[in-house]
């Protein structure tokens, strides 16, 4: 049974890499709802005006009888879309914890974070 040391690099053959860290004045939160009637199932959700570079914590739900939560953590890939699985279209609300980048991502850049969400059928 071994002791690993979590730390930004590793550099001891003990050592796991991989640690970030942020002051309190680079984190920002978005946050928001989406009207049921304003998409479709199918359609994608791209928060594009959201300037993370990297996403902390994000959490989408929906309002329904029985909550839909999609919860997006560090190390989750985001890259592509995630699903958010539905039987319906329903009222939609959204958090997002991230470290400011410097401005719009996805569109032509690889400046940090795009988060981009299908709604897809349950």
């Amino acid at each position: 049974m071994a002791t690993h040391h979590i730390k930004k690099y590793a550099v001891e053959a003990t050592d796991l890499g991989g640690l970030k860290s942020s002051r309190y004045e680079k984190l920002q939160v978005s946050y928001g709802t989406i009207a049921s009637g304003s998409y479709s199932l199918g359609d994608y959700l791209v928060f594009g005006d959201v300037p993370s570079r990297d996403i902390i914590r994000a959490t989408i739900i929906s309002h329904q009888t029985t909550p839909v939560s999609l919860e997006i953590y560090p190390g989750t890939d985001v890259s592509t879309y995630l699903s958010l699985p539905l039987a319906s279209t329903y009222k939609l609300s959204y958090v997002i914890e991230y470290v400011r980048g410097s401005g719009h991502v996805g569109f032509g850049t690889s400046e940090g974070d795009l988060l981009t969400v299908r709604v897809t059928s349950a």
